[in-house]
């Protein structure tokens, strides 16, 4: 069966001549209050929050930072993910999904305070996401995930145009 490589197999364009970071200091354990495994966004975030609360911590990382699935992201965040909200609901029930996308939300935020608070210069800005349907089928289920992110309290809304020169059924944005 053939595999998708992704992850840290393929090197993203922000990638290139980066070099590996090892901070090369040997440190005792006793020193942490918390030792994170991975040093990609979610791992350093953590780190972050817990060091402004005063938490020591120490982050492992068996390649380089950001070097996984951070790396193997077209850099973009949003409140959508591989399972869409409709499939939360049915897998577990309409407060997970909830659940989830206040996490989602929060996190933007979280990421855009960062972006701020600490006068990163990394070209953010907010665009909106569109997803549309290619046939009545695909509609159907774009109906679903609508009503669904809705309940959730994701800002969702149908338009009639999107972004691509292509002929479609249904969107949303």
């Amino acid at each position: 069966m053939a595999t998708v490589r992704r992850d840290g197999f393929n090197e993203s364009i922000w990638q290139s001549g980066i070099a590996a970071y090892h901070s090369g200091q040997q440190h005792s354990v006793d020193l942490y209050d918390v030792i994170l495994a991975g040093g990609g966004i979610t791992g350093i975030t953590t780190a972050y929050e817990l060091q402004k609360g005063g938490q020591h911590c120490l982050i492992l990382e068996a390649q380089n930072l950001c070097f996984g699935t951070t790396a193997g992201t077209t850099a973009h965040i949003n409140n959508f993910f591989d399972k869409s909200y409709d499939e939360v609901e049915k897998g577990f029930n309409k407060k997970t999904a909830m659940v989830l996308a206040a996490a989602a939300n929060n996190a933007l935020a979280l990421v855009k305070q960062h972006i701020e608070d600490l006068d990163i210069d990394c070209d953010y800005r907010e665009s909106p996401g569109v997803l549309y349907a290619l046939d009545k089928k695909q509609a159907g289920q774009l109906e679903k995930l609508y009503e669904a992110s809705r309940r959730a309290g994701i800002d969702v809304e149908p338009v009639n145009e999107i972004p691509v020169p292509v002929p479609f059924k249904k969107a949303i944005r």
